[in-house]
């Protein structure tokens, strides 16, 4: 005959509500990205990249609509490089870009509104879409 150990059952009890609050405590320690600050993260990310004349970080920041093989992008890169010499023929160098605002239109898409901050203190004001695509916000250079 068996016969029903108390102690087991508190101590196996005792056992399951223990790895629960761990599990718990693990699962809060996960930091619960919004997608607003995610889109706002990798705009600021392409930001710097292109700041620091980084080309080819920056357009891995960039949806195409399609991959691009590697002299497409080679290309791509060039036509960045030459752009941003150009602005920087126009302006002074840029001494900060500001996030303003971010309007999310669905889950997937949004708009950054942003600042352009130049060394002799003019300001352009700007709008970038962002789209996001398997988990990742994106600058959309298409509509």
């Amino acid at each position: 005959m068996k016969v029903f150990s108390f102690n087991k059952y508190v101590f196996s009890s005792a056992t399951v509500v223990v790895l629960m609050a761990v599990m718990s405590l693990a699962a809060c320690r996960d930091k619960i990205v919004h997608p607003e600050d995610a889109a706002r993260q990798a705009f600021s990310d392409a930001a710097a990249a292109l700041e620091r004349g980084d080309y080819e970080a920056y357009l891995s920041y960039v949806d195409y609509g399609a991959e691009l093989d590697s002299a497409a992008a080679a290309s791509m890169a060039e036509v960045v490089r030459r752009h941003e010499e150009w602005k920087r023929a126009e302006r002074e160098d840029i001494v900060a870009v500001r996030v303003v605002d971010v309007s999310m239109e669905s889950d997937s898409v949004c708009y950054i509104f942003y600042e352009h901050v130049f060394a002799d203190s003019c300001r352009e004001t700007a709008s970038q879409k962002m789209v996001a695509k398997d988990g990742q916000w994106r600058l959309r250079v298409r509509n």
